[in-house]
């Protein structure tokens, strides 16, 4: 994984899936977060960003991916308990190739998480309501930019 950790905090190089159904997205969390995010992960040293996600989707719910575009370039700063976090993230728009559960809300696989990450179909009309990171996504999901959007979030 891409993370470097220096006394200053953290760097990461993350990569993230916008997968859309009609009116739904969907988003994930850790069972002991109190925030949601779009699936996806850090990218491995060698790896391409569009690999990672594919990577990513088959390790979290046994799924494949075929990355349409890429959507935004975003530069994040957040704070964790006691660190600052400086994030770069590719946010592409993906397609499944395998169906994936119909309900609202199911868990991801056992990999090296226990309990698994938590997916849900968000409702696009909903997303305000709901804590999502990084913040601008609440708006962002709703009209995907015609052109790779870059975007400075400091949230």
């Amino acid at each position: 994984m891409l993370t470097f950790r220096s006394d200053d905090g953290v760097f990461n190089y993350r990569v993230a899936a916008v997968l859309t159904r009609p009116t739904s997205v969907l988003i994930h969390r850790a069972p002991d977060d109190d925030f949601w995010a779009l699936p996806g992960g850090r990218v491995e040293f060698g790896e391409t960003s569009r690999d990672a996600l594919v990577r990513e989707f088959r390790e979290e719910i046994g799924v494949r991916v075929e990355v349409v575009r890429l959507l935004w370039l975003v530069e994040n700063f957040f704070g964790a308990p006691g660190e600052p976090y400086h994030e770069i993230s590719l946010y592409y728009s993906v397609q499944a190739l395998d169906p994936l559960p119909a309900v609202p809300e199911f868990p991801g696989l056992k990999e090296d998480r226990d309990p698994p990450l938590v997916f849900r179909w968000q409702s696009l009309e909903t997303l305000a309501e709901i804590r999502l990171y990084p913040t601008f996504l609440a708006s962002g999901l709703r009209e995907f930019p015609t052109e790779i959007g870059h975007i400075v979030q400091r949230d």
